[in-house]
């Protein structure tokens, strides 16, 4: 029995669909090799990189993650900048690392950076304390106070200890006292009629 065509309408009128895309495909065997081919040359590709990431680019994270803070609590920064560093070149999402290279930033000469480390750690972990203290500070230099604030009120939220909290409250009330002023210089007073 012949496979019969659907049939459709257009604009009133019938008419039936191709079947061409119904009759099978001629084979190639080349073709089907060379496939088959690369099909396993990404198997093994994504298997190769599986492999890498579960070996952890062959560094041992633990011990140099303790040598490097052992390196930030002696003052040797540039160490403990070049071991993070590593760890990041081997998990970019490692958020021991990104806390590390935050403390060595805060070190160094450049706010730049050490805003830049804050806001990538906020990016994977948007509670931490410490970078949302130094962002918010960095925001404040620069006159966007609402964001300076918003950060000081995330900071302030995962703050753990009563003192933590107090030095975040004095300095949400520093930055509302700074806004007031900066909105009483903007005011403009109406005229007085004589």
């Amino acid at each position: 029995m012949a496979r019969r065509a659907p049939e459709f309408r257009v604009g009133g009128v019938r008419g039936t669909t191709p079947t061409s895309h119904l009759q099978p495909a001629k084979q190639n065997p080349m073709m089907d090799h060379l496939r088959s081919q690369t099909y396993c040359r990404w198997l093994q590709c994504l298997l190769l990189l599986f492999l890498l990431w579960l070996a952890g680019c062959g560094v041992d994270r633990e011990a140099l993650l303790s040598q490097a803070q052992a390196d930030l609590t002696a003052e040797k920064f540039e160490a403990a900048r070049r071991a993070y560093a590593l760890l990041l070149d081997c998990d970019p999402f490692d958020l021991a690392a990104l806390r590390g290279m935050v403390n060595v930033s805060v070190q160094s000469e450049t706010r730049e950076e050490q805003v830049q480390w804050c806001r990538r750690l906020l990016a994977l972990d948007p509670w931490d304390r410490q970078a949302n203290l130094l962002v918010g500070k960095a925001l404040e230099r620069e006159g966007n106070l609402k964001d300076a604030a918003v950060r000081y009120i995330l900071a302030y939220q995962s703050s753990d200890f009563q003192n933590e909290k107090k030095e975040v409250l004095g300095l949400l009330t520093a930055l509302s006292a700074l806004e007031l002023k900066e909105s009483k210089a903007h005011v403009v007073r109406p005229a007085t009629p004589e």
